[in-house]
C-alpha cells in the first residue's frame, strides 16, 4: 500500500487525539479518514474529522458508552464532543468512529443492506471518490493511499473508486456529491465518472429532499456556484431535482442572469441570496406578460421559489426570507422616489442587509449603476449604527388602545391613523405620544 510521508504537522483537535488514544490504549488500529486528509493534502482548512478503525461495533459501544448507536449495526459510532470534552460548547457535535467494513449489497440506491467488517483495503474500496480515501495514521505521521488518489488530487481531478457505474448505483447521493467536489475544490470530473453520472441521473430521484438540499445549500456556499449549477443543468442532474429551473434553460437570458447573479455572488455570505439568486428568475418559465414588469416577475418568482423552497424542506422561516428577497428586490428602481416613511420602514426589514447584497451583484451584472446600493447602503447603516447604540426613535408612538381612548373605533381610517402617524414618525414630524396624539385629534376632526 503507498503512503505519504508528511511534510508539516497533521493538526488534530484535541477531542479528536483523545478518541484515537482511546482506541490505540484498548490496542486496536486507528486512522483519520476522509475529506480532513484531502483537505490537510491541498492546505486547505480541515473541518470535521471522522475515524476508521479495526475495532468492531461491539468493541467501540465498550470503549465510548457515551455514544450514539443508531448506526452500530453498519460499524458506525457518534461520540458527543461534549462527553469528551465537558467543558466544549458544541454540543451539536459528533466524532464518529467506523469499523473498517466493506458494504455487500444496497437498497433504494442509497443505504447499504449488509456488511462486512474488514481490513483497511476494503474500507478504502467502498467509498466514493479516490480523493476521499485517505487515510492518517497518526502514530507514523504518515497517510495510507489504498486507492492511488495521489495522483488524482495532484491532477485535480474527481474520479470514482473503482466502477462508476456501479458507484453510483449503490448510492445516488454521489451523482450530486461528484458536482460538487468538483467546484469546491477547483477539480474536474474525468471522462468516464462525468459519463457515468450522466448515464444515472435519473437515480437523484430516489435520494431525499433533504439530502438534495443539503448538497444544493453546500455548492450555492461554494467557490463556483454558477459553475455547479451548470453542471448540474449539463449533467441531466437539475431536470430531476429542481425541474421548475431547469425549464428556465429554454430561455435564454433569464437563465445566462441567473448563471450571472450567482456568479456575480461567490462566495455568497448570507446562503438565503444564493437561493434567491438561483430563483429569482422563475416567473419567466409560466408567463410572459410579466416579463416586461419587474414587480409582476418578481412576484411570480417568489411564489414559485416558495414551491421549490418547500419541496426540497427548507424551513419555513427560510423560505420567507427567499420570498422577500426576490419579491423586494425591484424595489431598488423606486428608492430614490420613495416617501421617506416608506424607505425608513424598509431598511428596518431584518432581511434588508442580505437584500443589499442580492441587489449590488444584480448592479454589478446589469449595468455597474451602484447609486441605488450606496443610498440605501447608507440609509441602512445609520440604521444599524442608532439601533446598536440604542438611541433608535420609536416609530410606534401609539397602539390601538390610545385611539380607542380617544373615542375612536376600530375600522380602516381606525388603521389609517395608526399607519400615517407611525410614517410621521418615521419621518421625524411627530416625535412623542402626546405630539402624536394631539395630531390624531386634528385629522379624526377634520
Amino acid at each position: 500500500m503507498k503512503s505519504i510521508r508528511t511534510d508539516r504537522p497533521f493538526p488534530i483537535p484535541e477531542v479528536v487525539r483523545t478518541v484515537l488514544q482511546r482506541l490505540n490504549q484498548g490496542g486496536h488500529i486507528a486512522y483519520i479518514v476522509g475529506g480532513s486528509v484531502r483537505d490537510y493534502l491541498l492546505g486547505r482548512e480541515m473541518k470535521d474529522h471522522d475515524i476508521a478503525t479495526d475495532a468492531d461495533p461491539n468493541r467501540l459501544e465498550e470503549l465510548f458508552p457515551e455514544s450514539l448507536t443508531v448506526g452500530k449495526a453498519f460499524g458506525v459510532l457518534k461520540v458527543p464532543v461534549t462527553r469528551i470534552d465537558p467543558t466544549s460548547t458544541e454540543s451539536d457535535r459528533f466524532i464518529e468512529v467506523a469499523t473498517f467494513r466493506e458494504d455487500l449489497e444496497y437498497r433504494d440506491h442509497r443505504h447499504p443492506v449488509r456488511v462486512r467488517f474488514a481490513g483497511l483495503e476494503e474500507d478504502a474500496r467502498r467509498r466514493d471518490f479516490t480523493i476521499n480515501a485517505f487515510y492518517f495514521d497518526p502514530k507514523t505521521a504518515r497517510i495510507l493511499d489504498p486507492v492511488d488518489g495521489l495522483p488524482d488530487l495532484e491532477a485535480r481531478v474527481i474520479r470514482s473508486i473503482g466502477k462508476p457505474d456501479k458507484r453510483f448505483s449503490e448510492d445516488a447521493l454521489r451523482l450530486l456529491r461528484g458536482v460538487r467536489f468538483s467546484h469546491a475544490l477547483g477539480f474536474r470530473i474525468e471522462p468516464e465518472t462525468r459519463a457515468a453520472i450522466q448515464a444515472r441521473a435519473r437515480l437523484i430521484g430516489k435520494i431525499s429532499a433533504e439530502r438534495i438540499r443539503d448538497e444544493l445549500t453546500l455548492m450555492l456556499k461554494s467557490r463556483d456556484p454558477r459553475g455547479a449549477i451548470e453542471d448540474l443543468a449539463a449533467l441531466g442532474l437539475l431536470a430531476h431535482i429542481l425541474p421548475r429551473l431547469d425549464l428556465l434553460r429554454r430561455h435564454p437570458r433569464d437563465w445566462k442572469s441567473t448563471l450571472e447573479l450567482l456568479g456575480a455572488l461567490a462566495p455568497v455570505r448570507d446562503v438565503h441570496v444564493a437561493w434567491a439568486a438561483l430563483f429569482h428568475r422563475l416567473g419567466r418559465v409560466d408567463s410572459e406578460s410579466a416579463v416586461d414588469n419587474p414587480t409582476a416577475m418578481a412576484q411570480l418568482s417568489a411564489e414559485r421559489a416558495a414551491l421549490h423552497g418547500e419541496a426540497l424542506r427548507l424551513s419555513a422561516k427560510e423560505i420567507s426570507i427567499i420570498r422577500s428577497l426576490i419579491s423586494d428586490l425591484p424595489k431598488f428602481r423606486e428608492a430614490f422616489r420613495m416617501r421617506d416613511a416608506t424607505l425608513q420602514r424598509w431598511v428596518r426589514e431584518p432581511y434588508f442587509e442580505p437584500l443589499l447584497e442580492l441587489h449590488r451583484a444584480e448592479a454589478v451584472c446589469i449595468d455597474g449603476n451602484l447609486a441605488a446600493w450606496a443610498f440605501c447602503s447608507t440609509l441602512w447603516r445609520s440604521y444599524e449604527s442608532r439601533r446598536v447604540a440604542g438611541t433608535l426613535r420609536d416609530s410606534k408612538l401609539l397602539s390601538g388602545e390610545d385611539l380607542i381612548g380617544l373615542g375612536l373605533r376600530p375600522g380602516p381610517r381606525f388603521t389609517a391613523l395608526l399607519r400615517e402617524a407611525e410614517d410621521l414618525a418615521l419621518e421625524g414630524v411627530l416625535n412623542s405620544k402626546e405630539e402624536a396624539l394631539e395630531w390624531v385629534i386634528k385629522k379624526a376632526s377634520s
